[in-house]
């Protein structure tokens, strides 16, 4: 891009000449930053659907008219940094306080589409929060319908040993018992 850019504004021969060129190049429709700036999609903004009623719209691309701002900034600070244009101390001067300008437009600009990464963002974790909360109810509710529970198992263990080691011990006296020793 900056090669382009460079291109573009090889013939100014003052800052301002500098400034409507790289302005050109990143506005023109047909051109520059349209055709090889930028290269993803053009559509309407994505919509996602995260949950059954929450939809997160993806706004921000990198064709947002506030990061190309930004972009016209860092370009004619590159410019003004560079040897193409060659522009005198002054001009270069100019140019760079246009640059600090052009920056400062875009910040608001910026903010607002900061902004609106970080609802959807927000949203998207709240979403994961519901749905991770939602996840360790119903395996707790599917866990009592399904598992035992350990004290109870513990106890009624315990209950069913103790039976048998009676049964058992009763046989065995049981066993040993003769008529004869019982007539005795």
């Amino acid at each position: 891009m900056l090669t382009q850019i460079r291109s573009a504004a090889s013939g100014a021969q003052t800052a301002a000449e500098a400034e409507a060129a790289v302005a050109a190049w990143f506005d023109d429709p047909a051109g520059g930053f349209a055709t090889a700036g930028y290269l993803g999609d053009t559509g309407a903004p994505p919509r996602r659907r995260i949950y059954e009623t929450t939809v997160v719209d993806i706004t921000a691309r990198a064709d947002a008219p506030a990061l190309r701002d930004v972009m016209k900034a860092a370009a004619m600070a590159s410019l003004a940094s560079g040897g193409t244009p060659p522009l005198d101390r002054l001009e270069r001067a100019r140019l760079l306080q246009a640059s600090g300008r052009q920056a400062a437009s875009a910040a608001q600009p910026m903010a607002t589409l900061q902004a609106g990464l970080g609802m959807a963002e927000a949203s998207v974790a709240d979403t994961r929060a519901a749905l991770s909360a939602r996840k360790t109810y119903i395996t707790t509710a599917r866990n009592d319908m399904v598992s035992a529970d350990p004290f109870e198992t513990a106890t009624n263990l315990q209950a069913v040993q103790t039976a048998l080691e009676t049964h058992f011990t009763v046989i065995a006296r049981l066993s040993h018992l003769r008529l004869s020793e019982y007539l005795r």
